[in-house]
């Protein structure tokens, strides 16, 4: 069998194939992006713990707003970062607006032969002028700017004056837009600040535990789009593995693909177990003859859509899993 190349991504700075459970915050952000008028979503907050993918929301939010029309730049709250955001934008917008050098003539030479000594004219201004020129010039060609900070650091200066600069530029009726995402505790003390107190009245997101249905519809979804399969009871532990922790939904799906990679099913004849001791966790595998996990449970009503009686689960369909999702007791999905 040829093999197929594993679609999960238990690493950094990469962008899943499905963003399971942030469905809603990404259509709230297409549309502010699509708005003519602007949309309190443009100024928005995410804060959650590590691994809960703030930083792969905001990739491909950045993503969706290029696809739209919009400029966008990236960067991580360190020393610097305003001198980043201004050639990032820059450089991304380079086919938009003037950033030609200017010259001064500062001599003239006759003899024995013409010379002309030129010199750069250095831009004294400040950062927020330099920024409101080239956000004016994007506004003009119908565009607009969003810059993503991750990481945000409260005690970083640059912090604080990015901030209280978008605030003018907001004020001023400039198409622009900001995100942000770190840690809870970051992201209360900046909010807490008191030269940028008002983003308290940014939308604020907090990324917590996925729904186990969304887990589901995301490993089904990115398997069957890479021509594999899942029998039902191989998703069925992958999901209780997973718990709702969106960088486990990676984890597990990347190792359940490698561990039967000569064949087109994912199936129940590999064992993960996920083992977790003094906040360090690790993986081991082991031939089984269980499934992975606990079956799910099944109606006992032969005429229903949603039956299964054979012994052996037969491959998991999207819609057949959540014909069986639905076909669950209370009391097994709140185990």
């Amino acid at each position: 069998m040829k093999y197929l190349e594993n679609p999960f991504t238990p690493s950094f700075g990469e962008v899943p194939a499905h963003l399971a459970g942030r469905q809603q915050i990404i259509r709230d952000l297409d549309r502010a992006f699509l708005s003519q008028r602007r949309r309190p979503e443009l100024t928005s907050i995410f804060s959650g713990a590590r691994g809960t993918g703030k930083t792969a929301l905001m990739s491909s939010l950045a993503t969706r707003a290029e696809s739209h029309g919009w400029i966008a730049v990236k960067t991580t709250a360190l020393p610097g970062m305003l001198e980043e955001i201004e050639f990032g934008a820059k450089r991304a917008a380079a086919h938009l607006i003037d950033s030609s050098n200017h010259f001064e003539v500062t001599g003239l030479g006759i003899a024995p032969l013409g010379s002309i000594e030129v010199s750069r004219v250095h831009d004294a201004s400040t950062w927020r002028y330099r920024m409101s020129d080239i956000i004016d010039q994007l506004n003009e060609a119908g565009t607009g700017l969003l810059v993503t900070v991750d990481e945000v650091d409260p005690t970083l200066d640059e912090m604080i004056q990015l901030a209280a600069t978008y605030q003018h530029f907001v004020t001023d009726g400039k198409r622009v837009a900001l995100l942000m995402a770190g840690l809870p505790n970051n992201v209360s003390t900046l909010l807490n600040h008191k030269t940028v107190s008002f983003l308290r009245r940014a939308q604020q997101y907090h990324l917590g535990r996925i729904a186990d249905y969304d887990v589901r519809e995301a490993l089904i979804r990115t398997i069957q789009e890479n021509d594999r399969l899942a029998d039902a009871e191989g998703i069925d532990r992958a999901v209780r593995s997973i718990s709702g922790f969106p960088f486990l939904l990676q984890l597990v799906g990347y190792r359940a693909w490698d561990l039967t990679s000569d064949s087109k099913e994912i199936s129940s004849r590999a064992t993960l177990t996920w083992e977790s001791k003094s906040r360090a966790t690790r993986w081991t595998t082991e031939s089984s003859r269980q499934p992975i996990g606990n079956s799910l449970q099944r109606t006992s009503d032969s005429s229903s859509p949603c039956s299964m009686t054979r012994k052996s689960p037969p491959p998991l369909t999207l819609s057949s899993a959540l014909c069986v999702r639905r076909s669950r007791s209370p009391a097994t999905d709140a185990a």
